[in-house]
């Protein structure tokens, strides 16, 4: 098996060490551009979305069904992202607590989520998010 086999891969695994396989990646996809990408083995996924988003140099929305898919994704997505790329992921993370509650969301849930919208506004970030996270409102800054 070759350096860069998955199965030879620990989990503490240096970022960017898959990079070099993005041209593979590619190629695998290619033949597919114009059709719609449906059931991607979950495996898949960070290899076809890394490749996807550095061949897209605007800003990379990528939602997934759950806020634990959404955090494993962030978590594997910088072993194929390039350095540049790499600098781009950002995770949009779900309130904490539901909009009807009183509590108050955390500040560090709050300060992250507007850091993504606000990378988004400036800038071609690759933000991953829940699909309950993206509708869910956002107060305008951390302290509320």
């Amino acid at each position: 098996m070759s350096a860069t086999d998955p199965h030879d891969i620990p989990h503490d695994t240096p970022p960017g060490l898959l990079d070099g396989l993005g041209p593979v990646v590619l190629g695998a996809i290619e033949p597919f551009d114009a059709q719609p990408m449906l059931g991607l083995p979950d495996a898949a996924k960070p290899a076809v979305i890394a490749v996807l988003a550095a061949r897209h140099q605007g800003p990379v929305l990528v939602l997934t069904p759950t806020p634990t898919n959404a955090a494993d994704l962030v978590d594997a997505l910088p072993l194929w992202l390039g350095e540049r790329d790499r600098d781009r992921l950002l995770q949009f993370p779900a309130r904490e607590t539901a909009p009807y509650e009183r509590q108050k969301p955390a500040p560090d849930v709050i300060e992250a989520r507007l850091s993504a919208i606000e990378s988004l506004r400036q800038g071609s970030p690759i933000v991953v998010a829940a699909v309950a996270a993206a509708p869910a409102p956002t107060p305008l800054t951390a302290r509320t």
